[in-house]
């Protein structure tokens, strides 16, 4: 097994080989294969900051933007076994934890944010939660939901919705109750429902487990309309799992805004252009991706151990990745070689002329 620091001075060596190489091959030829410059000066570039969970007693459930700070919704399983649910405030500045607030209920089924309070979904209804002590301002429990219900909870206009499968309750900023929609699911098989407003204009997302179907909401009328796929538009169901409005394609690296009028979707961002924070060590369950919003996103790696580190991506106009000299490092299971990976982005931070890439051959 080859250590780390090994792995370092390799890839180090690798990097001043390539440099040495490009001044050679520039006296006499403006091409090669190996190097090469980013051409588009107008994407964006990010940065990242990130935070270790070693508690493994606790689990990620949502992350939520509040402005100034990350509200990380966990799951913690006490020594008595009995299910609760926690939130740390997370400060996007320093990324320390400012902040832990019990919430004084069992596991929501969803959390959403709402105002500058936190909603919960339940199987008899909702729950409001203070975030300055996590006591409960409003619980609700009208209902009688399933398992096969998945109720599910987002903000609408000053107030909220509450869907279910085949209904959408919508409720105002009090919590009263407004008016509801029974809607036909076209796809019998979906596995979920959420709402979503987009500046006055509502729409529903099913996951129908090929690919997400959206539909237009219509109060005033009662009635839901279905619009598009996300298949319809070019995006893969892995890419499609994000029900904020936005979409992740990992095989094309590029970050998603769905324009819900127009029925496609327009590019917010490129993985190539973000010096993200990598996964310390190996792990066999995939990342979890949260939007906040266009430009701020938030990546989970989750470890075998039951702990997790959360890595916070934002934009830094100081970055000038696209004027970069772009370095390949190829090899066999390169990609799956975490101490690698580090010290390419360890030398990619250090240094503002050369950008390292690693690829599988």
């Amino acid at each position: 097994m080859v250590s780390f620091h090994c792995k370092s001075k390799i890839l180090v060596l690798l990097i001043n080989i390539s440099v040495i190489s490009l001044l050679i091959c520039s006296c006499n030829s403006s091409q090669n294969s190996e190097m090469q410059s980013f051409t588009n000066p107008e994407k964006t570039c990010f940065s990242s900051k990130s935070i270790a969970f070693p508690d493994k007693n606790l689990s990620p459930v949502e992350v939520l933007d509040y402005g100034s700070f990350i509200a990380l919704v966990l799951y913690q399983k006490d020594e008595e076994s009995s299910d609760s649910a926690l939130l740390k405030k997370i400060d996007k500045a320093t990324m320390r934890e400012t902040e832990t607030i019990e919430l004084l209920s069992p596991l929501c089924l969803d959390y959403c944010k709402f105002g500058d309070k936190l909603l919960g979904s339940t199987y008899t209804g909702f729950i409001v939660f203070s975030l300055y002590d996590g006591s409960i301002i409003h619980n609700c429990n009208e209902y009688s939901f399933t398992y096969g219900d998945f109720p599910s909870v987002s903000p609408c206009g000053d107030g909220f919705v509450l869907v279910t499968t085949g209904i959408l309750y919508r409720f105002d900023s009090s919590g009263s109750f407004i008016d509801s929609i029974h809607f036909e699911n076209d796809a019998a098989d979906s596995e979920e429902t959420r709402f979503l407003d987009k500046g006055g204009k509502y729409y529903l997302l099913m996951d129908t487990f090929g690919s997400i179907d959206y539909y237009s909401v219509d109060f005033d009328s009662g009635s839901v309309s279905r619009e598009f796929s996300s298949n319809e538009i070019g995006l893969s169901f892995r890419s499609a799992y994000n029900f904020s409005g936005y979409a992740a394609d990992e095989f094309s690296g590029v970050l998603y805004e769905i324009d819900y009028e127009n029925k496609e979707k327009k590019p917010c961002a490129y993985i190539e252009n973000m010096l993200i924070i990598p996964q310390i060590k190996p792990s066999g369950m995939e990342p979890l991706f949260f939007f906040l919003n266009r430009s701020e996103y938030v990546e989970i790696y989750r470890y075998d151990d039951d702990s997790f580190d959360m890595v916070y991506i934002f934009e830094d106009p100081s970055l000038n990745l696209q004027d970069r000299l772009k370095i390949v490092v190829r090899g066999f299971n390169t990609t799956d070689d975490t101490s690698l990976i580090y010290a390419k982005y360890l030398y990619n931070t250090s240094q503002d002329e050369y950008l390292v890439c690693i690829e599988e051959y």
